[in-house]
C-alpha cells in the first residue's frame, strides 16, 4: 500500500506542477460511498455500504477527452440483515482495497460561463489490492477469508455531472473480471468445495469530486 501511495503522490505532484505550466493536467480529490454486493454468497441487494476516497490525476488528450489515474481507499463486501430462510443473524463480509482506476473520459454540454463541460462519460479498468478482510456470522465462509483473491481487476462505467469548473458528482458501476473466491481451488479433506459457490464482486459508487 505504501508503494502505491508514494508512486501516486509522485505522479500527482508531477502532474500538478505541469498543470501550473501547461494546463495539460488536472488533479482532483474524491470522496464518496460504495454500495456493494457479491454474486454467489446467497445475499441480496447492494446493502454493504463503505467509504470511497482518494486522489485522481488526468491528462488532457483533446478538447473533450482525458485519461485519468486514481488511487482510492475502497470498502466493499456484502451484507444482509437475515439469511434467506431467516434462520441466522446478520451476515457481513468486509473487504478493504487500495484501488487504482484508469479511466477514459469524454465530455459534453459545454458551458460558456465558466468555460467547462457539465457532463463527463467515463469508462475503463481498475486494479485493486485487498489490504484486509473480515467475515462475521457467515459459516463456513468465515474460515475461508484467507483464500480471498488478493488482486482484483474490474471494469468500470460511469458519468459525472459538474455544476461548475471545480465541483462534480458521479455515479459508477464497477464489476470484477476475475473471481473473488474460486470454489474449485479450495477443497476439504473429502475433495469437495468448502463453500458451494464461487464469488464475484461488484458495486455502485456515488462520489463528490473537487477538481483543481
Amino acid at each position: 500500500m505504501k508503494f502505491y501511495f508514494c508512486l501516486f503522490l509522485f505522479l500527482f505532484g508531477s502532474a500538478y506542477s505541469a498543470l501550473a505550466q501547461e494546463q495539460r493536467f488536472e488533479g482532483s480529490v474524491i470522496l464518496g460511498l460504495n454500495a456493494a454486493q457479491i454474486n454467489g454468497d446467497d445475499l441480496y441487494g447492494y446493502d454493504k455500504l463503505g467509504l470511497r476516497a482518494g486522489l485522481n490525476v488526468a491528462a488532457r488528450l483533446g478538447k473533450k477527452s482525458t485519461l485519468g489515474l486514481g488511487i482510492l481507499y475502497s470498502q466493499r463486501g456484502s451484507s444482509s440483515t437475515l439469511t434467506p430462510d431467516n434462520s441466522l443473524p446478520r451476515r457481513l463480509v468486509h473487504l478493504n482495497y487500495v484501488e487504482m482506476p484508469v479511466l477514459f473520459s469524454f465530455s459534453d454540454w459545454y458551458e460558456d460561463d465558466g468555460d467547462f463541460y457539465h457532463l463527463a462519460f467515463r469508462g475503463g479498468l481498475s486494479y485493486s489490492r485487498l489490504i484486509n478482510s473480515r467475515v462475521e456470522f457467515f459459516p463456513p465462509f468465515d474460515t475461508e477469508q484467507k483464500n480471498f483473491a488478493k488482486n482484483d481487476l474490474s471494469f468500470s462505467l460511469g458519468v459525472t455531472y459538474y455544476i461548475n469548473p471545480h465541483w462534480g458528482f458521479s455515479a459508477f458501476y464497477t464489476r470484477s473480471i476475475f473471481l473473488l473466491y474460486n470454489r474449485d481451488k479450495h477443497l476439504n479433506e473429502n475433495g469437495a468445495p468448502v463453500y458451494a459457490s464461487s464469488m464475484l464482486g461488484f458495486f455502485l459508487s456515488f462520489q463528490t469530486e473537487y477538481r483543481f
